[in-house]
């Protein structure tokens, strides 16, 4: 399921609306992490200055067809480290570029490699691995 939410936000002494997703379902929601990638979903902008900057919630990116799922953003009550897989759930600290990478898994032939290499691997587990390994290349994270 995708969630979203209208929030009011203050800014130049003024408050405005602006809304928010916190849950983006791939399937149900369709260009909707494709719009994200390019920073057009949760940028907060005031219409009096101009100024400009990325939602401070965290976001979730389920993807069915490919098993995994996504917490994208700092979430204030966790303390668990990046990218930690838990089965398919991978946490990131950068929304934009885990768009991004969730959009190149799309066309990307990493994880069949990855199947290729490890017979055993499962379709969901190589897809995460791949999301990883992904992130880290344009997120600038070292191995």
């Amino acid at each position: 399921m995708s969630n979203s939410k209208l929030i009011h936000w203050n800014c130049c002494r003024q408050t405005f609306e602006v809304l928010i997703w916190h849950s983006i379902n791939r399937q149900l929601s369709p260009g909707k992490t494709e719009e994200f990638a390019l920073g057009r979903v949760n940028q907060i902008v005031c219409p009096k200055c101009g100024r400009s900057l990325q939602s401070p919630w965290p976001v979730l990116f389920n993807d069915m067809d490919k098993g995994i799922m996504v917490q994208a953003g700092d979430d204030p009550f966790s303390d668990e480290p990046d990218l930690e897989v838990g089965g398919a759930m991978l946490k990131v600290e950068d929304p934009i570029v885990a768009a991004r990478v969730l959009v190149a898994l799309d066309t990307s032939e990493l994880p069949q490699q990855l199947m290729a290499r490890d017979p055993a691997l499962k379709e969901r587990d190589a897809n995460a691995e791949a999301f990883r390994i992904l992130y880290r290349e344009l997120a600038g994270h070292p191995k």
